[in-house]
């Protein structure tokens, strides 16, 4: 039974950190990227998805873990801790400090004190490899094995 309570929380708190961790992501790759500003519109496009799936999913998201580590704490009569930390204090109190840091919808400043909260250290960016089609033989290359 308490660990059935528990998934009630852990699912969502995973869902959260990998939200966090695709913001991380995507914003490191977003100040790496030297051609960022450079004609492809791709990535604008893809900057303004993930930004309004962020503002979308991330209040509902906070807003729903703060219900169930409250409840749970209410059953259970313990004080949920995550890596060390009180979880449902450490929410209630970034909710309320982010009418300060949010400028905008989707804005992911937010991400930062998430990834100190969670304890995410290990994001990564790796750079995309430009796709091109593949190369032709060359003419040396293609007459090799015909005895030239």
């Amino acid at each position: 039974r308490f660990f059935a309570s528990l998934a009630e929380i852990l699912e969502p708190l995973e869902e959260l950190r990998n939200l966090v961790a695709g913001g991380a992501r995507f914003e490191s790759a977003t100040r790496a990227s030297e051609k960022r500003f450079s004609g492809n519109s791709l990535h604008f496009l893809e900057e303004e998805k993930f930004r309004k799936m962020f503002a979308r999913r991330y209040p509902v998201l906070r807003d729903d873990l703060i219900d169930r580590i409250a409840r749970w704490e209410a059953n259970e009569q313990k004080c949920f801790v995550y890596l060390g930390t009180g979880l449902h204090q450490q929410l209630v109190a970034l909710h309320d400090s982010e009418a300060e840091l949010i400028r905008a919808p989707g804005d992911l400043s937010v991400v930062g004190r998430l990834l100190q909260l969670l304890k995410i250290s290990d994001v990564t960016v790796q750079e995309k490899r430009a796709t091109s089609a593949p190369r032709r033989p060359t003419r040396e290359a293609s007459m090799e094995g015909h005895g030239r």
